[in-house]
């Protein structure tokens, strides 16, 4: 499944305009033997023509694992992230990290490839669970001037359960690679089991928490502003709406 992602720079940089595209294959017209990799290429006219694909993981052809499911995205001033999930660290193919690596020149070149989850998670555990259906490819980078944000789903409890996580990376050209500054689960301690419309103006939220927490729903548009928002007041063990 090539999980092909496209990302434009809508800057006004130098390389405004320029299409970026990531997928999933083992090869380009043949296979090569060396796994699944994160393929590349960019477009500086429009998409008519395209630079040849390039490999963006870095790790060893010597030990074939795979690395599937990227993500892309393009910064306000034209810096592009991408991220996928990793299995370099197991010849098994079970073990599996979140990766990622970026540009600071349209990218015509990347910056070496880490690690941003702090733990590998064995989805077998996660296909034992629930059918064999796996993880999914529900993965993705976002981009503001000064971060990249990498959110996936994480199986690293070794339970079958799976939990969203989130990192925080500094996208600083000056202050050179400065590597995670903080990641965490944003559904730590809470699980959403609904949202729907309930007529005209009504958003009804369920979930259920394992410890009294305090939330704050905000609704952002596409531009990302805040249209809406709200505090739920104190929410002790239980579930609620």
């Amino acid at each position: 499944y090539p999980c092909p992602h496209i990302a434009i720079d809508n800057g006004t940089g130098p390389n405004a305009g320029n299409i970026y595209a990531v997928w999933t294959a083992n090869g380009i017209t043949s296979k090569l033997g060396r796994g699944l990799d994160i393929y590349y290429s960019r477009s500086n006219d429009n998409g008519a023509t395209w630079a040849p694909a390039v490999v963006l993981n870095n790790n060893s052809d010597e030990t074939p694992t795979s690395q599937f499911y990227p993500s892309i995205s393009v910064s306000p001033q034209g810096f592009v992230a991408v991220t996928w999930y990793d299995r370099r660290s197991d010849t098994r193919e079970r073990n599996t990290e979140y990766f990622m690596t970026y540009s600071f020149d349209g990218g015509k070149t990347f910056i070496s490839d880490f690690a941003v989850s702090e733990a590998p998670s064995d989805f077998t555990t996660v296909g034992n669970r629930n059918g064999g259906f796996g993880i999914g490819e529900y993965t993705q980078v976002l981009t503001t001037r000064g971060y990249a944000i990498p959110v996936w789903a994480d199986g690293r409890t070794g339970n079958g359960d799976l939990n969203i996580l989130a990192a925080i990376v500094p996208l600083s050209p000056e202050g050179g690679i400065t590597g995670v500054e903080h990641a965490a689960a944003v559904t730590a301690g809470m699980k959403i089991s609904g949202i729907e419309l309930q007529g005209e103006g009504v958003l009804v939220v369920r979930c259920s928490v394992d410890h009294a927490i305090q939330p704050r729903l905000q609704i952002v548009n596409l531009l990302g502003q805040t249209v809406a928002s709200g505090d739920g007041g104190v929410l002790e063990p239980g579930t609620h709406q």
